[in-house]
């Protein structure tokens, strides 16, 4: 026989079941609560405020639906109710094909844009069209061009 292995540990919310399970910064931040009140409130609307804040970006993202957009949705929502009556396992399964659709448009729309841009620039390169120089750039050509020259700003 081998050496015996110890019996697994069991998990904390299997031990309590009817207590959450919290995360290390949840239990410091009651622990901290305890000697100095009012600091979980403040920790809970903190990361409330995080969570907000990462809605807000990820709807900045996402364009909004035009009213054309959101009449066609209403429309095609409307034209599968009678098509599929009561069974809204397929009314909502058309509608994700048809979210997906639209997806791949503006996925395929922004590459074609992006493949124009590519070919724009590159067209603007062989013609030698230069960019905008730098402020830099520009006193170092001037520097060449014709030579030191003091300005009288002292």
């Amino acid at each position: 026989m081998g050496p015996s292995r110890p019996p697994p540990r069991a998990l904390p919310s299997a031990i309590r079941p009817h207590l959450p399970r919290l995360s290390k910064f949840w239990a410091l931040a009651a622990l901290r609560d305890m000697v100095e009140p009012g600091y979980l409130q403040v920790a809970e609307d903190a990361t409330f405020q995080e969570q907000e804040q990462r809605w807000r970006a990820n709807r900045q993202q996402l364009p909004e639906k035009t009213d054309a957009e959101r009449a066609q949705f209403w429309a095609d929502c409307e034209r599968l109710k009678r098509m599929y009556p009561g069974d809204n396992k397929k009314q909502l399964e058309e509608i994700r094909k048809i979210g997906y659709r639209k997806g791949w448009e503006e996925g395929l729309r922004r590459k074609r844009a992006r493949k124009e841009k590519e070919v724009e620039e590159k067209r603007m390169r062989v013609e030698g069209v230069k960019r905008e120089e730098t402020s830099e750039e520009a006193r170092k050509r001037m520097l060449e061009q014709f030579g030191h020259v003091e300005t009288g700003g002292k």
